[in-house]
């Protein structure tokens, strides 16, 4: 009730001093209006003292003199008044401000009393509304009570005091989480960006558009790439314009390799538009893959290929007459074989191209002996530059070293086989005990992989195990076709492989999320 009093003085006070500020406004108006009525006054004077007798002259003076006099105080009254209602106005508005933050910093500690008492209700529950009256009646506190009202006392200040300290221990918990998460991201982008992205060390290069004139690169140390090369006296410096295959930028021309040094055993091939992130292999100008040649892209695809079509069923009805266990993943196979077809024709028409690229390069390709680059012979002698014309010009993806086109090897396609000779290389599970492989975990249940392993060719770290393949694999697709880009392949392994351990995959073994 107080407090309402006080909030109802302050509001009356507050329109109190907004009325003294518009009677001082009017009154300093009046006071302007007179001034110019004075200054009418003394014009018509003057006026009049050119028209009268040179007689009544000393009298007009005299007369005007007084008036001047009078104008003058009259004016210098004003200004005094004037600066009077200038400094009441100023005390005023001050006044006024200070009324009004009370105000509101009264309202805003009233509505965090009301939301903490709401807080400390709910937790109570009903506990809270029979605590008053015990606390209040002086009986319980004389007698022997049942209740003991000194420890319901000490569990209201313990709650509180809880309350408090987790309150204060919120924002440190908070940004502990925070830096942890952020340690855990920094240690994942060097591991992904440098050991578990190839089979050997790798840097990334910088480059400059030529359509948009856009700049990006990723700063490595030449020293340390020195140390990581078997012969560092084979650096060269590269200047080689690169047309980009496949980038569904439509401003993404051409890109340029600047201010870079290569080592001719550890070439990077992975290449990224900065404008539509379309990454892309260097050497075959196909979809970028990770942990795999561009010579076992084929094979791998034609593989997933036919899982995807047939063998999967084949594979699980297999399973499931071997151990009843796995009739559930049956089961789900059987589910999910109508919202597989929109994934398989997409494959299909993938596995198609793949058939024709490697029939045209089977008929007018051959393997550059040095980098085993797939080289096209367009006419003149069998003389050869990997890369660009022999006499300059025409500078594409290569390694610069001549050769003869006649010796050269051709280029051996390997999707060209059956399905009969794709499956002969997938045991049946009868013959097989179920494998484990040690260390590998599956990116959906988190358990070590046991049976076929599937490994992303298209993403830097992403694992399923043959149970939550399915499910799993196609939940990356859609996810592939919502950001409108090409579906990718995964990698069948049967069987466990070794893999060598630098100690930055040591790292990711313990910052892996």
């Amino acid at each position: 009730m107080t407090k309402t009093n006080s909030d109802q003085s302050l509001r009356t006070n507050e329109i109190q001093y907004r009325l003294e500020i518009d009677h001082l406004k009017s009154e300093l108006h009046n006071d302007q209006i007179k001034i110019q009525q004075l200054e009418r006054e003394l014009a018509t004077m003057k006026f009049k003292q050119s028209n009268i007798d040179n007689s009544s002259i000393d009298n007009l003076r005299e007369l005007l003199e007084l008036k001047e006099r009078e104008l003058n105080a009259l004016k210098e009254k004003l200004d005094y008044t004037k600066k009077t209602h200038q400094i009441e106005l100023q005390e005023a508005i001050k006044s006024s401000q200070f009324s009004l933050n009370n105000v509101k910093r009264l309202e805003q500690m009233d509505l965090r009393h009301q939301e903490k008492r709401r807080e400390l209700e709910a937790k109570l529950g009903k506990f809270r509304s029979i605590l008053k009256p015990l606390i209040d009646n002086q009986q319980l506190l004389t007698e022997n009570p049942i209740i003991n009202v000194n420890e319901l006392k000490k569990l209201v200040t313990e709650v509180d005091t809880e309350e408090k300290v987790t309150n204060s221990l919120s924002p440190i918990r908070d940004c502990l989480s925070l830096l942890e998460a952020q340690m855990k991201d920094l240690h994942h982008n060097i591991i992904e960006n440098h050991a578990r992205r190839s089979k050997r060390w790798k840097y990334k290069l910088g480059f400059e558009c030529l359509s948009c004139e856009s700049r990006w690169e990723v700063t490595h140390d030449i020293r340390d790439l020195q140390e990581a090369c078997l012969d560092p006296s084979r650096f060269i410096e590269s200047s080689i314009v690169e047309p980009m295959a496949g980038c569904s930028c439509p401003i993404m021309i051409d890109f340029i390799e600047s201010d870079v040094r290569l080592c001719l055993n550890d070439i990077l091939n992975e290449v990224q538009c900065p404008l539509c992130g379309y990454e892309f292999c260097s050497l075959c100008n196909q979809q970028y893959h990770f942990r795999t040649t561009c010579q076992e892209v084929p094979e791998i695809t034609q593989r997933w290929f036919f899982w995807c079509n047939t063998e999967r069923g084949n594979y699980w009805q297999a399973r499931a007459q071997q151990d009843a266990n796995f009739r559930a993943q049956l089961e789900d196979y059987e589910r999910q074989k109508v919202v597989n077809e929109r994934r398989n024709e997409e494959l299909r028409q993938r596995y198609n191209d793949l058939l024709a690229d490697e029939t045209f390069k089977s008929q007018n390709c051959r393997i550059c002996p040095h980098c085993r680059r797939v080289v096209q012979h367009l006419g003149g002698c069998n003389s050869m530059i990997c890369g660009q014309n022999y006499h300059g010009g025409d500078v594409q993806s290569g390694c610069g070293r001549p050769f003869d086109w006649s010796k050269a090897a051709p280029y051996v396609p390997i999707a060209n086989r059956g399905p009969q000779q794709v499956k002969t290389k997938l045991k049946a599970p009868g013959e097989q005990k179920l494998v484990v492989h040690k260390d590998v975990q599956c990116d959906t249940c988190h358990n070590e992989v046991q049976g076929i392993r599937f490994d992303c060719i298209q993403c830097s770290s992403l694992t399923f195990c043959e149970k939550c393949e399915q499910r799993s694999t196609l939940e990356h697709s859609n996810q592939n076709r919502d950001q409108q880009k090409q579906q990718h392949v995964f990698r069948l392994i049967p069987a466990p492989i070794e893999e060598k351990r630098g100690i930055r995959s040591i790292l990711s073994f313990f910052f892996r999320k």
